[in-house]
């Protein structure tokens, strides 16, 4: 069906299945990511251009001094835009009133102060293992705080991460922790995220909103997951 579009370009800043997708719809040309060898090449069309290498090898990647956001932000010189002015330009979260609400009706139903310390922990990644800090590790970061200090813990995540984290984290924490995966909307989510103290988070999503709503952030990277240096919070 995208094929009968006959689309001119195609911009792809996703990974391997969007620069697969993106050949099979069979644009003129494709900005951004795309396969790498010349068969793939000659099957998605020769005016593919190439930004980076989504096929480099890992001790590669684990070098690069640039983040998947630097990188993608050459896309925007081949569409005629300077991309200069924006780099190192933190990303914002723009908050409505109703969010903004949101979070404080959640703080006040848990007898939570935002004045106070307040521990967030993003204990889920889609529930891709390859991310995900154990949870044990979680629990014990979380039990070894609480000895030490007076500090609230928010436990963060989606709906469909709410039952691992009620069944493997908040089980197993003192009643000071409360869950709000799944709880609130996304820009709820960010708005409690900016009155938090710190947040301590696998590399997903919430990782990057944190530090959009000037959060600081504890990011974790698994050996399997992505890599610091590409994945990190841009700006």
């Amino acid at each position: 069906t995208l094929q009968r579009q006959r689309y001119d370009v195609v911009i792809n800043l996703y990974d391997e299945l969007g620069a697969m997708i993106a050949g099979l719809i069979a644009p003129q040309r494709i900005i951004g990511r795309v396969l790498k060898n010349m068969r793939e090449s000659e099957i998605f069309g020769s005016a593919a251009k190439t930004y980076y290498d989504i096929m480099s090898t890992m001790p590669l990647r684990m070098h690069a001094q640039t983040s998947f956001a630097d990188r993608a932000m050459q896309v925007l010189s081949d569409v005629a835009i300077d991309p200069e002015p924006y780099y190192g330009t933190a990303p914002e979260v723009f908050l409505s009133a109703n969010d903004e609400i949101q979070a404080d009706s959640f703080l006040r139903e848990h007898q939570l102060d935002p004045r106070t310390c307040i521990l967030g922990m993003q204990a889920g990644a889609m529930l891709n293992r390859k991310r995900m800090w154990p949870a044990d590790n979680f629990v014990q970061v979380a039990m070894r705080i609480q000895n030490e200090f007076d500090i609230r813990i928010i436990l963060f995540g989606s709906a469909d991460e709410r039952e691992y984290i009620e069944n493997h984290i908040s089980s197993c924490i003192r009643e000071n922790s409360v869950v709000a995966a799944g709880r609130l909307s996304l820009l709820g989510t960010a708005a409690l995220l900016k009155r938090i103290t710190v947040l301590l988070t696998n590399d997903t999503g919430p990782m990057h909103i944190a530090a959009a709503v000037k959060t600081p952030v504890v990011a974790l990277f698994g050996q399997e997951g992505t890599i610091p240096n590409e994945a990190r919070p841009f700006g």
